[in-house]
């Protein structure tokens, strides 16, 4: 559906917690490393995609999901 391929790892009890990994050929690892951003979860430094690489896949998604996850995305962008 997304045109990509992707595991998504679910957790029941905490949904702000669940995770994407992305396994598509035609991300550039190299590109999103270089540019990735790191979370703190528990004490562990976890990289992550940066802000605007996220944003600029949903882009190139447009499913109506996405477009209201970059609105948020965008308004935390701000804070």
């Amino acid at each position: 559906e997304k045109s990509l391929k992707a595991y998504t790892f679910i957790n029941n009890l905490r949904p702000q917690l669940d995770i994407d990994i992305l396994v598509e050929e035609s991300l550039s690892f190299e590109k999103q490393y270089n540019k990735r951003t790191k979370i703190e979860v528990w004490d562990i430094q976890i990289p992550v995609i940066s802000l605007a690489n996220l944003i600029s896949m949903k882009k190139k998604a447009n499913r109506e999901k996405d477009l209201e996850d970059i609105k948020a995305l965008l308004e935390l962008k701000n804070l």
